[in-house]
């Protein structure tokens, strides 16, 4: 038994609460770029590294991703089959169980539900 769950323990016995860590939601996507999704990756928005994200689906079809909710705010990077790369900046991961990722004409969104 390591330490922390030692004390994590210890504050539930005294009837104290346990702390708060953020744990990973998962959230479900629908492709409606237009195209096939091969790869995605997401950082905090603005800035950092990028990240995989185990997500792939294919034009119309919804799937699922799980996500760091510790922070809100995500930029979403994909590669389309056709070979576009499209970034959605500054979506918000925390407000929505559904994401639908949408392209036209050159403009990218994200409709939340």
């Amino acid at each position: 038994m390591g330490r922390g769950f030692g004390l994590i323990a210890a504050a539930l016995a005294a009837g104290l609460s346990a702390p708060v860590e953020a744990a990973p939601s998962t959230l479900a996507l629908v492709n409606a770029t237009g195209s096939d999704i091969s790869t995605m990756e997401a950082r905090r928005s603005g800035g950092g590294q990028w990240s995989a994200i185990p997500y792939t689906a294919r034009s119309g079809a919804a799937g699922s991703a799980t996500f760091d909710t510790s922070d809100c705010a995500w930029d979403l990077r994909v590669k389309l089959a056709d070979g576009a790369s499209l970034t959605f900046a500054n979506v918000n991961l925390c407000e929505a169980q559904l994401l639908t990722l949408r392209r036209r004409d050159g403009v990218v969104w994200v409709d939340y539900r």
